[in-house]
């Protein structure tokens, strides 16, 4: 119940912070924003469907506000997106790196 107080407050204040990123990985976000997909069909999905949807759109948002402003050249570039989107993709990086630390622990289990 607190967080979700503390989540009111933190949302009228749409928070952007200032990030450096590879260029790289700025120009691939864009494209997936660009990108329209084809094969979307609503159905049941099951978690792990849509967790990849969720982190999909994610991924486009991030696209979206990296494409409506200046890219510098060099290899890392400061940009600035919300920090709800920030939360998306460490979010994402943290569940990965659990799944493959479960991965590794079965892989590692005597027989």
């Amino acid at each position: 119940m607190l967080l979700i107080k503390l989540g009111r407050h933190l949302d009228s204040q749409k928070l952007e912070v200032k990030v450096a990123l590879p260029r790289h990985l700025v120009v691939q976000a864009i494209a997936k924003w660009n990108r329209d997909d084809q094969s979307f069909d609503q159905k049941r999905e099951t978690v792990a469907e849509k967790r990849i949807r969720h982190r999909a759109g994610a991924t486009g948002l991030i696209g979206l506000h990296l494409s409506e402003q200046k890219i510098g050249r060099g290899k890392i570039v400061t940009v600035k997106l919300p920090a709800h989107l920030i939360g998306d993709a460490l979010n994402a990086h943290w569940d990965d790196d659990l799944i493959t630390k479960r991965r590794s622990r079965r892989r590692s289990r005597p027989e």
